[in-house]
């Protein structure tokens, strides 16, 4: 009778409902896990994984470029996310090393957190992410508003150092946006 049974022809063919095929859908979903677990722990960064000995492992899942886009839509928010909180920092480092400049205000908006060096990174790394999408894109307002968030910052920092080492780290990254300052088009400043 037809539809009693499958031949084998059917059954070969991969029908959903088929086991072969239940089987392999559940292999390339562990699959996509172990993918998505080792994209994350790189930030979604292959620079990462070469340095680390382990794009070659990440690249035989062949991930489609769709899926790491909504996973590094997912890192993306998780960072916007953690701004709010000590090692804040990172972010600022996952934006720059993404060239993604589409955060500028929401870095600027956020104050730095932790504990001393951690803030310090943090508006290290927002100066240079400054640097960074000013040369794509030209953006001088915000990016006059960011380095002088970064001056201000800075200043709060300086008066928190105990040691020479981090007064003198402060003082070269005061410099620094000092420097970044004066050198946007328009500006004569004085600090």
């Amino acid at each position: 009778m037809i539809g009693e049974t499958m031949s084998s022809e059917n059954q070969s063919a991969g029908r959903p409902g088929d086991q072969r095929t239940v089987t392999a859908l559940t292999a390339r979903g562990t699959e996509l896990q172990d993918a998505k677990r080792m994209f994350f722990a790189f930030d979604g960064s292959r620079s990462f994984m070469d340095r680390d000995g382990a794009r070659q492992e990440y690249e035989q899942f062949s991930v489609p470029r769709e899926v790491e886009a909504e996973w590094l839509a997912e890192l993306t928010d998780s960072y916007l996310q953690s701004l709010g909180s000590p090692g804040n920092w990172r972010a600022v480092h996952f934006f720059r090393n993404h060239h993604d400049c589409g955060h500028l205000g929401a870095l600027t908006n956020a104050r730095p957190r932790g504990v001393l060096w951690e803030r310090t990174a943090y508006l290290e790394h927002l100066l240079d992410y400054v640097a960074m999408c000013r040369s794509g894109t030209g953006g001088t307002n915000e990016a006059r508003a960011s380095v002088e968030h970064v001056i201000s910052e800075a200043s709060r920092l300086r008066a928190a150092c105990r040691a020479d080492r981090t007064r003198k780290r402060v003082d070269a990254l005061v410099e620094k946006a000092q420097h970044a300052l004066r050198s946007l088009p328009g500006i004569a400043y004085e600090h």
